[in-house]
């Protein structure tokens, strides 16, 4: 479905555009898979989808920003990774999903609570993004051989984390709807904007509190590297936090050129 962008000056319309192309969208997975969908169906699954966000950010905001990790950090990134794959479509089965990750989240407190993990206390804690397009998952592994631990965040950088509303008065499409235009245009359209770009990862790392940012720079991205160079030089120097960039092309490709990278990065950290 195209996503149109939103201003101030069009927001009713592209709302009125965006209902249209999901009511639209709707009717082509009924007439493929010839199951209806209700208001009621709807609802549901942004209840349930509503619930796994809120699990997913108590692993991102209270878990990941602790002292103590229920695994070594190379592990706990590796269960980012899977999030970060796996939330796209809740592995064909939300509800299963939804208890998979409250058991997840139930598993993790009761490990910390019985001092089973590792102390990460002194670990730098390093945010690794974007990653939705494939990056190098060796990374993960470089940094916590050297000293640090890293986090996976797009979806929630990306504003797909929010909740949409649910209540027996709201449209759910039109409440979608809502939800996909405010996603798309502070998230993924602003990565076609430099200024907003670079705007929305510094207030993203000042919310998140981490100690570090490594780019993941995608070959051939159409975000060019002056806009990577800007959006780095705008962390060190505003928010005095090392930030460093890696390419990414295929995994396997330039591991020792990373390594390299990363050497230099955590340094900064002695």
């Amino acid at each position: 479905m195209e996503i149109p962008q939103v201003n101030s000056e069009n927001e009713g319309k592209s709302l009125e555009i965006m209902v249209n192309n999901l009511q639209n969208a709707i009717k082509e997975l009924e007439n493929v898979s010839g199951n209806l969908v209700t208001d009621n169906s709807l609802q549901k699954q942004f209840r349930i989808g509503n619930q796994v966000k809120r699990y997913y950010k108590t692993i991102l905001y209270d878990i990941s920003a602790t002292d103590f990790y229920p695994c070594n950090p190379a592990t706990f990134a590796e269960i980012l990774a899977l999030l970060t794959i796996s939330f796209q479509d809740y592995n064909s089965n939300a509800q299963r999903y939804l208890e998979n990750l409250s058991q997840l989240v139930k598993e993790m407190r009761e490990r910390i609570d019985r001092h089973v993990g590792m102390d990460v206390t002194n670990m730098p804690r390093i945010l690794l993004t974007p990653i939705f397009n494939g990056w190098e998952p060796e990374t993960q592994e470089i940094i916590y051989q050297l000293g640090g631990k890293v986090i996976y965040s797009d979806w929630d950088f990306l504003g797909l984390l929010e909740e949409i509303p649910v209540s027996k008065d709201s449209d759910p499409i039109e409440e979608y709807a809502r939800f996909l235009l405010n996603a798309s245009n502070r998230g993924l359209q602003c990565l076609n904007n430099c200024d907003i770009l670079v705007n929305s990862y510094k207030s993203y790392v000042k919310k998140t509190r981490v100690n570090g940012l490594i780019i993941n720079q995608l070959s051939d991205c159409h975000i060019g590297s002056s806009c990577y160079d800007l959006l780095k030089n705008k962390i060190r120097t505003e928010l005095r936090i090392p930030a460093v960039g890696i390419n990414f092309k295929k995994i396997g490709e330039n591991v020792e050129e990373i390594k390299l990278k990363l050497n230099s990065f955590m340094e900064l950290f002695e």
